[in-house]
């Protein structure tokens, strides 16, 4: 684990290093409260939500994702791990679908078409790295010889 620096704004002990500075608590959740809750969408963090937990450890609180508001005792900032299983489920799902070829017959007039899209969409989601490129390159493959 990286050592934390001491909190950029009063010297306490911090829980997070950001960028070049150290967050305490108290700071920590005053920048999350500047933020728009809407840009963690499946990045959430812990913000505090009740009292502070020390058998758990120190600045450790009850906690709730700023994203998809899921509950626990942590320390304040820290990754919502419901928001991470969720989007590493979705992202899954998501290479599932684009790997999956359009469903038109060989005979169709389409057919050229909607290979063409498809391999369009293809490389957005290699782009976007939901899936690597040599699996692109082997659905269109298999594909392809079919016709």
């Amino acid at each position: 684990m990286t050592d934390l620096w001491p909190c950029a704004k009063c010297d306490d002990p911090a829980v997070r290093n950001l960028g070049t500075q150290g967050w305490c608590a108290l700071h920590l959740e005053k920048l999350y409260d500047t933020f728009d809750p809407s840009t963690f969408a499946l990045r959430g963090v812990g913000r505090s939500s009740g009292p502070l937990w020390p058998e758990f450890g120190p600045h450790h609180a009850e906690l709730r994702c700023n994203a998809c508001a899921a509950t626990w005792v942590g320390v304040p900032g820290e990754a919502c791990e419901w928001c991470q299983e969720s989007l590493r489920r979705m992202l899954i799902w998501q290479a599932e679908q684009v790997l999956e070829p359009p469903d038109v017959d060989l005979s169709d007039e389409r057919f050229t078409l909607a290979i063409k899209a498809w391999a369009d969409r293809l490389w957005v989601a290699v782009e976007a790295e939901i899936i690597h490129q040599r699996d692109a390159e082997r659905a269109i493959t298999r594909e392809t010889r079919v016709a």
